[in-house]
């Protein structure tokens, strides 16, 4: 610059920016007005070409640098770290893994072995309708549990956690009590398919608690850069479910082989529930600032749960016509898939 000369930062890389050349107050880079924190950090603090401090000062009006005389400053971004991540995220991962998988596969457990179903519980009590029922509880109660699971994930923090406890051990609950009319024949009573009812809507209430979870525990756990990766991940091992529940038919060949799939699937959906519930409900640290932010929701207000109404939310993202183009895009195309492939 003309009249002056170039003046270096204390340390790391550095743009050029002018500062006044009469001005006896120090002048702020405008791209530290992008970060207060940092500009506030005394890394931000720069030396002019005549060798006198400068700090943070506020821009003129115009929200443009003044001109005159150049001076280094440093980045903001190159002193921000990103937040730490725990490695716990990949048992956590792994967790909710297990808890989507299962709850897929129970679901066309009578589906996908039906001869031998009704050749366990009689054609007079399991005929074709029945059969069909039990797989058209996972939508029928998916529409009633729905509303819950959105307020519940909408509330943030802790609630994300208890979502997937919730969807993990309806899950399992459904699981055992399908067992019931083979492991205790006293419990069966005139009417064993009540249990198997039970338990199919057990796990069908479990079905909007676990898909609607799957990028709210990728939010609250992994980073921005980990995020699309963790959330494809959960969403396809949660697809194999229903996959592999159809190739475990195909070793069904009678009664026996059944009730032996039936308790399997039991001790499987139980210990991934136990899992899931021995985890830690929040990251120590917060991956992101939305995930930060996410966790703060219930502590609003001095403590008090106050986080955003549902109601007002739906609202808001339903006048997008983008959203609403994407959501009758994707659902109508995965709603149509997922009824056919299981039916």
């Amino acid at each position: 610059a003309r009249g002056g000369g170039w003046a270096a930062a204390p340390r790391g890389r550095g743009v050029v920016a002018p500062c006044t050349r009469r001005a006896s107050a120090p002048v702020h880079s405008w791209l530290a007005t992008q970060h207060a924190s940092a500009a506030r950090s005394p890394s931000s603090t720069t030396r002019c070409s005549r060798g006198r401090p400068h700090g943070p000062a506020s821009l003129p009006s115009g929200g443009k640098p003044p001109t005159g005389e150049a001076m280094l400053v440093q980045r903001p971004s190159d002193t921000a770290a990103a937040p730490p991540v725990e490695l716990k995220r990949w048992a956590v991962l792994m967790a909710y893994n297990w808890i989507g998988f299962s709850q897929g596969m129970v679901w066309v457990t009578y589906s996908a072995s039906a001869p031998e179903a009704k050749e366990m519980y009689g054609e007079r009590v399991m005929d074709g309708a029945t059969v069909n029922l039990l797989l058209n509880w996972g939508p029928i109660t998916y529409l009633l549990g729905i509303w819950f699971v959105m307020w519940l994930l909408n509330r943030g923090g802790r609630c994300v956690y208890h979502c997937m406890l919730l969807g993990g051990w309806l899950t399992a609950a459904g699981s055992v009590l399908r067992c019931v009319p083979s492991l205790l024949p006293s419990l069966r009573g005139a009417h064993p398919m009540l249990w198997v009812h039970a338990g199919q809507i057990c796990n069908g209430f479990s079905g909007p608690a676990v898909g609607g979870s799957c990028s709210a525990v990728a939010a609250c756990w992994f980073g921005p850069s980990e995020r699309t990766l963790a959330t494809s991940i959960a969403y396809g091992v949660c697809a194999l479910g229903p996959a592999v529940g159809f190739a475990a038919a195909t070793f069904v060949k009678n009664t026996a082989d059944f009730e032996w799939l039936l308790n399997l699937e039991a001790a499987w959906t139980v210990a991934g529930a136990v899992l899931w519930t021995v985890l830690p409900a929040l990251p120590a640290i917060p991956p992101s600032k939305s995930a930060h932010q996410q966790q703060g929701n219930t502590q609003r207000r001095g403590g008090t749960a106050a986080p955003p109404g549902l109601i007002e939310e739906c609202l808001r993202v339903c006048s997008n016509q983008s959203f609403c183009r994407l959501v009758v895009a994707g659902g109508a195309s995965f709603g149509v898939f997922q009824c056919w492939a299981a039916s």
